[in-house]
């Protein structure tokens, strides 16, 4: 597996049991008054590294991870489902691009 494949996996799909079976590399770090903090920076399943990078997410966040998607994508929730089909739900890709907006840092690497 390619790294640029890791960024396309949906979270939905990451979120499952099964993404345990695709090792990746994670390095978080984020910035503190001093400089920066290692948060991670280590081999991880999918899933592990997913839960590690949503572990600090904030409201802002997720309204980022909305609206990254929906540039990406160009396709908006159904208001009455409150869904979207899986092809143009958010990314592990979009999840690095919100982290990286703010005050961390963070990249993943196919293992």
């Amino acid at each position: 597996m390619k790294t640029q494949d890791l960024y396309n996996i949906t979270l939905s799909a990451a979120s499952k049991k099964s993404a345990e079976q695709i090792k990746v590399g994670l390095l978080l770090t984020q910035l503190c008054g001093g400089g920066r903090k290692t948060i991670c920076d280590r081999e991880a399943d999918l899933r592990e590294a997913v839960d590690i990078m949503r572990a600090g997410f904030r409201d802002i966040d997720s309204e980022r991870l909305e609206r990254i998607r929906l540039e990406r994508t160009g396709v908006e929730y159904d208001a009455e489902q409150g869904t979207i089909a899986d092809e143009f739900s958010e990314t592990v890709g979009d999840l690095v691009d919100v982290l990286n907006m703010g005050d961390f840092q963070c990249s993943l690497s196919a293992k």
